[in-house]
């Protein structure tokens, strides 16, 4: 697996390396680290250019020095004989500069830091990590500030049953490689079945094949309140979602839950675009 991890050379960014890293070494897999540096728009008289051109370069060989003591540290924790790769791209955009990176170089997820100290900072950082998770095929996985890796035993997925086959297709390779058990949970109104939603949801978990899960539907209001509450009584290792091209009610479910719990997870948040 190759995971990537943007970093700003913050606190919240270390926490992200240092859990990748980690992570690589559970997973035997390999880690980059990407440093997006702001790309201006080219002034368009001569002077200015080469003005423009050499703080450019300025910013490059700062990015580079800021680079070494995070390698180092990083690589203390590497024990998967791979070394650490480090790159720096320019671009306007940094969502777009990242998931660009990550489909060239053949990522298999990107880790990223998500929840600041405190006010702007906490919006800017959860911002970032979010507008990835929006642009990006690769699935993210957002890493609290007080997260530290442990191997992963409980994973829940929330779902909300739509693309339930094919969903769980795309989390079975990254389930199997954590060796994790999947609890699959549904929030949903009082008004419908439980056991009828339970009878279904176990069997495509049937089709599909994977034999380590559970079920749980539960009922409740709002829902990133209700899976942190069943985040808390698993003690889960993780959190699985998924965003779609949506309906009204999926834009209701899918994108204020999945920043939300983006922003307030006190356990990672594994993000995929689905369909």
């Amino acid at each position: 697996m190759n995971i990537l991890v943007p970093t700003d050379f913050s606190k919240l960014s270390q926490v992200a390396i240092e859990y990748a890293v980690n992570m690589a070494n559970h997973l035997s897999a390999s880690v980059t680290l990407l440093h997006v540096m702001d790309n201006f728009v080219k002034p368009t008289r001569a002077s200015l250019q080469e003005e423009a051109k050499a703080i450019s370069r300025e910013a490059s060989v700062l990015a580079k020095q800021r680079f070494e003591p995070v390698l180092k540290e990083a690589e203390k924790l590497n024990k998967t004989g791979k070394p650490i790769m480090v790159k720096i791209r320019k671009g306007r955009s940094f969502s777009n500069t990242v998931r660009l990176f990550a489909k060239r170089n053949d990522m298999e997820l990107i880790v990223m830091g998500t929840k600041g100290a405190s006010g702007l900072s906490k919006y800017v950082l959860g911002s970032n990590t979010v507008s990835v998770m929006e642009a990006s095929r690769i699935p993210v996985l957002a890493i609290p500030s007080r997260a530290r890796f442990t191997n992963f035993k409980n994973i829940i997925y929330a779902a909300d049953l739509k693309y339930l086959e094919h969903e769980i297709g795309i989390l079975k390779p990254y389930l199997k490689a954590l060796d994790a058990t999947l609890h699959v949970l549904h929030v949903c109104d009082k008004t419908k079945s439980e056991d009828e939603l339970q009878n279904k949801v176990k069997s495509i978990l049937k089709q599909v094949d994977y034999r380590k899960s559970t079920v749980k539907i539960k009922s409740g209001k709002p829902i990133d309140k209700v899976i942190d509450s069943y985040v808390k009584e698993l003690k889960a290792d993780m959190v699985a979602m998924f965003t779609h091209k949506r309906t009204a009610y999926e834009k209701l479910f899918h994108r204020s839950v999945t920043k939300k719990m983006a922003f307030q997870s006190h356990v990672p948040l594994l993000a995929f675009k689905s369909k």
